[in-house]
């Protein structure tokens, strides 16, 4: 095999390790940070995060739209909307 193909291979098995899943997400807790507002703490679990979407007291509250993992030295993030307006909000892990 050649060099330049093991380089990319091995690039390519780190960042799919480096991505939020949902199971990551619900193993830390999240401190807003700007934009949309559910709270200054949000812990997720089973409940209140279903695929993608955040309740908060059984009510569809949010959409998880993006996941930032954070590079050597940044936190990783994620990215909310509100079901109700589409304004965006930024939570950071904890």
């Amino acid at each position: 095999m050649r060099p330049i193909l093991i380089i990319h291979s091995v690039l390519i098995l780190t960042c799919l390790s480096c991505t939020l899943t949902n199971e990551k997400i619900k193993k830390h807790w999240w401190k807003y940070g700007e934009g949309f507002h559910i709270g200054d703490v949000l812990v997720l679990d089973n409940k209140n995060l279903i695929n993608d979407t955040i309740f908060i007291n059984d009510k569809p509250t949010a959409i998880i739209v993006d996941k930032v993992y954070g590079l050597i030295g940044a936190d990783n993030k994620i990215i909310i909307r509100s079901v109700w307006t589409n304004e965006k909000g930024t939570y950071h892990e904890k």
